[in-house]
């Protein structure tokens, strides 16, 4: 009998069809390490194994896009997620990366007369890429001990007194442009209902969690640029604002102004958090 870990390897290879570790594996037939019978030969044996294998990641995806496997309904999900599956096998210990490149997968095999911004094929693509984003900020470090009343004044007032201020994104914020306003769709899956198609519509959506609830906000041009113009690196808050102000073609002392008065509510949704 071979030895314990090249015998894992091998199988490992079978079931869950990774050439690559099928090419670093023994090239044994399943009779000569599977016992098997007249009604279940050893390679249905392992077939069982590997089709509950897939199946389990199915599970994973559906549990991690509810809201597209609502909107496109199960058949064509599981579809899609056989696709992915097939061409991007698993390779990390945690299910949690399983989806991660989903989005990017949907948009780069999309049928081509579905190319274009707006249309009716890529709505799967840009909505997994918004669960996704809600899914990393669910886990992600957030800003829940910082989004109080006192902080959110103490903050409000440095950003007046000293505009250079310097201010960040939290780890738990995620901004994505949009060709979907996807509002109506998630209200609908929270509340058990399969979701409408989504209206077409650029929008600036910053996913942020606050008080361990993950919100889909939908923001402003401007304010959106100046998030994207502060990052998770941080930035100052003035700077970001004339840098926000050029992109959009908005004055940047009033959008500074208005980020002024703002604020409080970026702190208690979870946006911003100081440098």
């Amino acid at each position: 009998m071979a030895e314990l870990a090249v015998l894992q390897r091998w199988m490992q290879g079978r079931i869950v069809a990774d050439e690559a570790i099928a090419a670093a594996a023994p090239d044994w037939m399943a009779d000569a390490v599977v016992t098997g019978s007249a009604a279940l030969p050893a390679d249905e044996r392992l077939r069982i194994y590997s089709h509950g294998y897939v199946l389990r990641l199915i599970e994973c995806l559906r549990a991690d896009f509810p809201v597209l496997r609502a909107l496109v309904g199960d058949t064509v999900f599981d579809l899609f997620a056989t696709a992915y599956l097939a061409e991007r096998p698993s390779r990390s210990p945690s299910l949690y990366d399983l989806g991660a490149g989903f989005a990017d997968f949907l948009e780069a095999t999309r049928p081509a007369e579905g190319a274009g911004r707006g249309t009716l094929e890529a709505i799967p693509a840009s909505l997994a890429r918004l669960e996704r984003a809600i899914a990393e900020v669910s886990r992600a470090p957030g800003p829940e001990t910082l989004a109080q009343t006192g902080a959110q004044a103490a903050m409000t007032a440095m950003l007046l007194l000293a505009p250079a201020t310097v201010l960040r994104l939290p780890q738990s914020v995620r901004l994505l442009r949009l060709d979907f306003d996807f509002a109506q769709a998630l209200a609908a899956a929270e509340r058990g209902a399969r979701p409408a198609q989504p209206p077409a519509r650029e929008i600036c959506v910053a996913v942020a969690r606050s008080g361990y609830r993950v919100r889909a906000l939908d923001l402003a041009a401007p304010r959106f640029a100046w998030l994207e113009a502060l990052g998770q690196d941080g930035g100052d808050a003035l700077d970001a604002a004339r840098r926000a102000a050029a992109a959009t073609g908005c004055d940047a002392d009033a959008l500074f102004a208005q980020i002024a008065g703002w604020l409080p509510t970026a702190l208690q949704q979870g946006l911003i958090a100081s440098g």
